[in-house]
């Protein structure tokens, strides 16, 4: 067998090192040639550019990885469709640990925060742990071959799971599905059908965890697998949230249980609530002691650039989220602080229904400064609606010292994107890192 690695980013990246070290022939492909540069001295690799690729299909016994951010629809992959197997980075992994315990995790928002939660819940029980995958930062899946642990929690995209053919978790995890990543997928319908996909291998003797919201849309298939629901309203799902009380429950042969209250949280954000279901329901299945579930929820923090506080100064707290990329999630951070903030938002346009972000701006924030691709786009969408409490920056240092210069003591300045970070940034890592470099710079010059 030999391999076509297209893209060579973290995920692309740890295959080739890992079918190298097993004296693989690889050929590898990434946009940015120097990323291929970094294997060239070993002689079982081949660099591929672009005009080569369509050579490819006569290649006998030929794999070919595809990386995520890589759709179908590109003209590099289009002429390997007929002629090649061609598969996900979560499909290769797969068959190496598909005697383990799969714990996977999809979703449109939250998918990093449960993946953790998870993990570390299994860690604290004494089990032998893998988790990553898509987790940024974290470990890609391939590491879960090198560890070889008896279960592994592994975060896993649409665009994987739109490219699986065996992968199939023992649990799989759908938290929410909302209006996202419409530049790779032709519609919501197709994102719809891929996420689903994590169940569609599952047998009898596996676990379908899902949001309740989910199994009445058209596209859901019910699957093989035992269903446990859950709903941050809906009293008849396996695990609920109660709003009066704050309370979560699961709830098992009709027998409700509390859990614990959202006051015992450490987590910032009311989005956080299907996360920390899902992990109950997840715990359930695997028999994990109660009490070893309740030390993890109770002690967990916000991930870094998921509502990561960066500093309070003078009683200004300043608030990186810059994971956030896509106007759902937006809406949620928005919505996980009682007052109005002061906010920085935008990016790279995915071409999403912008309407009930910018509603819900109006109504969360008490001055907007614009930043990225789309500021002028969202602009216009504001003005549209009659709000005006808002500027347009250049820079993300710009943006900060007009977020600052707006504040007052007792504010929030957020910084939520909803965007992607692809306009003046690598990745929303990247985004994150500059932003908290900008507000210690700031603050800092002041002393």
């Amino acid at each position: 067998m030999k391999y076509l690695v297209l893209g060579l980013g973290r995920q692309g990246k740890g295959i080739v090192e890992f079918l190298l070290e097993n004296n693989e022939i690889v050929y590898g492909y990434d946009k940015d040639i120097e990323k291929t540069k970094e294997f060239v001295k070993h002689k079982n690799f081949y660099p591929v550019v672009e005009e080569e690729i369509i050579k490819m299909k006569n290649v006998k016994n030929l794999l070919v990885i595809v990386s995520a951010g890589i759709s179908n629809e590109n003209p590099i992959l289009q002429p390997l469709l007929n002629f090649c197997e061609v598969i996900s980075d979560i499909e290769f992994v797969y068959h190496y640990i598909k005697d383990k315990t799969i714990i996977a995790i999809t979703g449109t928002n939250g998918k990093s925060t449960t993946t953790c939660l998870i993990g570390e819940v299994l860690l604290k029980d004494k089990k032998e742990v893998f988790y990553g995958g898509n987790l940024a930062p974290g470990k890609p899946a391939i590491e879960a071959v090198r560890e070889k642990k008896e279960f592994n929690v592994l975060e896993v995209s649409s665009f994987q799971l739109a490219r699986i053919k065996n992968f199939k978790p023992h649990i799989g995890v759908l938290l929410n599905i909302a209006y996202d990543h419409l530049d790779w997928h032709k519609n919501f319908e197709e994102y719809f059908k891929a996420k689903i996909r994590i169940f569609e291998n599952q047998t009898e003797k596996d676990y379908c965890v899902i949001n309740k919201n989910l199994i009445h849309h058209h596209c859901f298939k019910t699957p093989r697998s035992i269903i446990y629901t859950f709903s941050t309203y809906d009293k008849n799902a396996n695990a609920y949230y109660e709003e009066l009380r704050k309370d979560f429950y699961i709830n098992l042969s009709n027998i409700a249980k509390k859990i614990l209250n959202a006051k015992e949280l450490q987590l910032i954000g009311k989005h956080h609530q299907e996360n920390i279901l899902a992990t109950i329901l997840v715990s359930k299945i695997l028999e994990v002691k109660e009490e070893v579930l309740l030390t993890v929820l109770k002690n967990f923090k916000n991930l870094p650039h998921r509502l990561e506080l960066v500093m309070e100064k003078e009683g200004i707290r300043y608030i990186n989220n810059s994971m956030c990329t896509n106007p759902t999630a937006g809406i949620k951070s928005l919505l996980a602080f009682e007052n109005k903030v002061i906010l920085i938002t935008g990016g790279k346009e995915k071409n999403l229904p912008l309407e009930d972000y910018v509603r819900t701006i109006s109504e969360k924030a008490k001055y907007v400064i614009l930043f990225g691709e789309n500021k002028e786009k969202l602009k216009e969408k504001l003005l549209a609606i009659g709000y005006k409490n808002f500027s347009l920056a250049e820079s993300l240092k710009e943006a900060v010292m007009k977020a600052k210069e707006m504040s007052q003591k007792g504010d929030i300045i957020l910084f939520s994107p909803a965007f992607a970070s692809f306009d003046y940034f690598q990745d929303f890592i990247e985004r994150g890192e500059k932003f908290k470099q900008v507000v210690y710079e700031i603050e800092k010059s002041k002393n």
